[in-house]
């Protein structure tokens, strides 16, 4: 079975919207959570001198 399409996001906006929770503070943290939590260190990707809250400016956090 093939996968799906994926559709490349212009900007975070977009991905917040495309997750449905663009006005919706509590969920962008649970996503921001698991970015931090799970994502980052199967990538090696660490936030030391910041946070992903401000690499996301549109979050409302």
């Amino acid at each position: 079975m093939p996968s799906a399409a994926r559709q490349i996001l212009e900007n975070e906006r977009e991905a917040w919207e495309a997750l449905g929770i663009l006005n919706r503070p509590d969920d962008q943290a649970c996503v921001l959570e698991i970015v931090e939590q799970v994502y980052a260190p199967i990538h090696n990707i660490h936030f030391r001198w910041t946070s992903p809250q401000h690499i996301l400016s549109t979050c409302r956090v």
